[in-house]
């Protein structure tokens, strides 16, 4: 028997203003995290979904997805 990992996903991203309250978050497995945070990328162009989506998905490490945002705010 498999165990389903289960994150917590923010509706409105924290980024984007959301907050940590009850009615903004929601639980998703890894996949549908991943997901979530690529058609957010796709809606609104945030590079932070877009970094979520890519390591949550697998296609970059963690550390991949530290640098990657630690380029990014150096840019902002």
């Amino acid at each position: 028997m498999t165990n389903t990992v289960y994150h917590l996903h923010h509706i409105v991203p924290k980024h984007m203003g959301g907050s940590d309250e009850a009615n903004n978050l929601v639980k998703l497995t890894i996949a549908e995290h991943a997901e979530a945070h690529r058609k957010l990328f796709e809606e609104h162009g945030h590079y932070q979904d877009k970094i979520a989506w890519k390591a949550l998905s697998g296609q970059i490490s963690g550390q991949e997805a530290t640098r990657a945002i630690q380029s990014e705010t150096m840019k902002n």
